[in-house]
């Protein structure tokens, strides 16, 4: 019941009022926690920022990796041509029934 006006109110109006009070609390609660801590929040994300821009600049620095070697001559698949010339398959022809030649 309301004081003010001799009013008697619902459940569901209480908890909508009890509601809305606690929300407003969380609220003035959060943002004091923002205004306690933003100095430390603005000086993390900076230092993150930092970071990542020295990391960035680590990458550029590094040098290039490097290239796989490359076959001399190049690999024979097992069902291509024999290199030797014969026009067999090279797996009936030279290949040694081991992987790769």
């Amino acid at each position: 019941m309301n004081t003010d006006t001799g009013r008697i109110y619902t459940s569901e109006e209480m908890d909508w009022f009890n509601k809305a009070r606690n929300d407003a609390a969380r609220s003035m609660e959060l943002s004091e926690y923002v205004q306690k801590y933003k100095p430390d929040l603005k000086e993390l994300a900076e230092e993150m920022l930092l970071a990542d821009q020295e990391k960035k600049l680590m990458e550029m620095e590094m040098p290039p990796t490097i290239e796989q070697m490359k076959r001399n001559p190049p690999k024979v698949g097992r069902n291509e041509p024999c290199p030797c010339g014969s026009g067999i398959k090279f797996k009936r022809c030279h290949w040694t029934g081991r992987y790769g030649q």
